[in-house]
C-alpha cells in the first residue's frame, strides 16, 4: 500500500459510507480485532465499530461529516472533522447539533487497527440539554 495514496482513499470511501449508513462498507475497513478508543470507553473489533456508528444515527438525524483536514504519516493518519446533525436524544431534541472531533487511525495495509476519536464531550451533552 502507498499511504500518501490508499489512506486518503480508504478515509474517502469511509466517509461515503458513513453518509450512506453503509455499515458493510465501513466493516470492510475496519480489522477484525481493530481497538477503538472513545471518550465513553476502549472497543474492540469490527462488530463494535458497526454498533457505534449504528448509536450515532440513534442519537441524530440529517447526521454529516465535514473532515476539514488529514495528515497522513507512514501507515497513520489523523482527521480533524465536524459532525453536524439534529439531536433524537435529550430535552433539546429535535435542536441542531454541531461537534467538532479529531480521529487518528492506524493502519495494516487496508484495514484500520486502531481508531481514536476526540471530542469535547462535556460540549456535546450542552448542546443536547443533558449538562449545563
Amino acid at each position: 500500500m502507498t499511504p500518501n495514496t490508499d489512506i486518503p482513499t480508504i478515509l474517502n470511501t469511509l466517509h461515503d459510507a458513513f453518509h450512506g449508513r453503509d455499515m458493510d462498507t465501513i466493516g470492510r475497513y475496519f480489522d477484525e480485532h481493530a481497538q477503538i478508543v472513545t471518550p465513553d470507553g476502549v472497543m474492540q473489533g469490527r462488530a463494535a465499530k458497526i454498533s457505534d456508528e449504528l448509536r450515532v444515527f440513534e442519537m441524530f438525524d440529517d447526521c454529516s461529516i465535514e473532515v476539514t483536514s488529514t495528515v497522513v504519516q507512514g501507515n497513520e493518519a489523523v482527521e480533524f472533522s465536524h459532525l453536524r446533525g439534529v439531536a433524537k436524544i435529550g430535552p433539546l431534541s429535535g435542536s441542531k447539533v454541531e461537534m467538532r472531533y479529531v480521529v487518528l487511525y492506524r493502519f495494516s495495509g487496508d484495514k484500520i487497527t486502531f481508531q481514536e476519536i476526540c471530542f469535547d464531550r462535556l460540549a456535546l451533552a450542552t448542546q443536547l440539554g443533558m449538562a449545563a
